[in-house]
């Protein structure tokens, strides 16, 4: 019975011995074995810059007055605004920075730096008679001529400037050495830059003459000299004649309708005097507005209209000037189509005269539930935009709506409305009751985006 037993005890501790060499080897063999290849997770859609701005004006509307929160937002939204904006952002850059001063938790301004947007101040000129690289989004990449230009915008004292340098990235390829200044009057304030082939990374480099403690503040605008309208005019491109010159550049005019030519000055000595404004599909004229027109400080009649009946395959601009003694002048040109819509924002011919709803034309993005916003942003004319409401239908069936009072101009209040569509639309169109019991010299954009 003890001889039984004896070997059932054995018999168990080998079973057990082989089983946890057996466990082992097992687990040995699945630690050694290479694992499985996993399938991996698609990188989420790199944001636009345009979508990056967007969202953070959206937290900013939304921080509730929290200035720990909108500091931070307001910091986000000036460095994404310093490396990628243009000169057009100057605008909202100042906001956003002035909004993070005023925000801040111990009372500090932000850094400042030499930027394309932000311009020039004392606090960056840390050194005279060396070159201090300018950052941001700089405006050149294809042959040409350029000019680069100074503006005072503040300060006891004016900006000495001594050159400015064009590197594609570590290679110089334009200068231009001279003394300069901008201040209550300016001596030589503008640079040329002669770009000889396509610049794949501009770097600009300017070298100031400054002393210590020296208090001034301005702008760097960055111009192609040519009449186009991406670049509007400036006196290297106006004629010295008064024979039309071709506006350069692809031309949106394709589709009947009435559209605008619009003429704005931005600076210089002088305003712009404009004789006439020449459509031709390829070499046929198509139509004109001959007339005088005057863009300066104070503008007149500096819109020019014309009106399409038929498609257009080529569609060629020239313009008339009337420049031969005064041409220190820059400005830029336009053009918008006389129809409320997403592509065309609006002009003063669209905007109705009274408070009747108007519809916005064209292809509008609304298909499946959720918020969408709508936003109305001005770029030129005289006078604000005042909006009252926007409603969504689906086809004669009201979906969504939003109503409230809101204003974009020169500063913008309340000007985006929200619409919370709970179900499939097929057939969108959205309606805009607008404030005109003012003048409606008013031009500006419009943009719909799902949140």
């Amino acid at each position: 019975m003890k001889k039984s037993s004896s070997l059932i005890i054995i018999g168990s501790v080998i079973l057990l011995a082989t089983g946890t060499i057996v466990g082992l080897k097992w687990a040995g063999a699945q630690r050694n074995t290479p694992p499985a290849p996993q399938a991996h997770a698609a990188e989420p859609k790199k944001k636009s810059i345009q979508e990056q701005r967007d969202e953070l004006h959206h937290h900013i509307r939304t921080a509730d007055n929290n200035p720990q929160e909108l500091y931070r937002l307001n910091c986000l939204l000036a460095e994404l605004l310093r490396r990628n904006g243009t000169t057009a952002d100057r605008h909202a850059l100042l906001t956003a920075l002035h909004a993070a001063d005023k925000y801040s938790p111990d009372g500090k301004a932000l850094p400042r730096e030499l930027n394309i947007v932000e311009g020039w101040c004392s606090e960056v000129i840390t050194q005279s008679h060396v070159p201090l690289e300018v950052t941001g989004k700089l405006p050149i990449n294809s042959p040409g001529k350029y000019e680069v230009i100074f503006s005072y915008k503040g300060g006891s004292e004016g900006g000495n400037f001594e050159a400015v340098e064009l590197y594609d990235g570590d290679r110089k390829i334009a200068e231009d050495r001279h003394e300069g200044f901008a201040g209550f009057q300016r001596n030589k304030n503008t640079y040329h830059l002669n770009v000889p082939s396509e610049v794949k990374q501009p770097r600009l480099f300017i070298t100031f003459d400054m002393p210590q403690k020296h208090n001034s503040q301005g702008e760097i605008a960055i111009i192609k000299n040519e009449l186009s309208l991406a670049n509007g005019w400036s006196p290297s491109v106006l004629p010295l004649t008064d024979n039309p010159t071709e506006l350069l550049g692809p031309i949106p005019i394709t589709d009947p309708g009435h559209y605008n030519i619009q003429f704005n000055y931005i600076r210089g000595n002088d305003g712009c005097i404009i004789r006439s404004v020449k459509l031709y599909d390829g070499d046929k004229k198509i139509a004109e507005d001959h007339h005088e027109g005057f863009a300066g400080t104070q503008h007149r009649k500096n819109t020019y209209h014309l009106h399409v009946r038929t498609p257009l395959k080529e569609p060629k601009l020239f313009i008339s000037f009337d420049m031969q003694k005064q041409r220190n002048s820059y400005g830029s040109i336009s053009v918008s189509k006389n129809e409320l819509s997403l592509q065309w924002g609006w002009c003063p011919r669209v905007l109705p005269s009274n408070y009747v709803a108007k519809e916005l034309h064209g292809p509008l993005p609304i298909s499946r539930p959720g918020t969408y916003e709508l936003t109305f942003t001005y770029t030129s004319g005289n006078h604000a935009l005042r909006v009252l409401a926007v409603e969504l239908y689906d086809g004669q069936q009201i979906v969504a709506q939003d109503f409230h009072a809101g204003q974009t101009g020169h500063k913008h209040l309340n000007n985006s409305y929200r619409l919370k569509v709970h179900r499939p639309v097929k057939e969108p169109r959205i309606f805009v009751t607008f404030d005109m019991t003012e003048e409606n010299d008013s031009y500006g954009n419009i943009s719909l985006r799902a949140l």
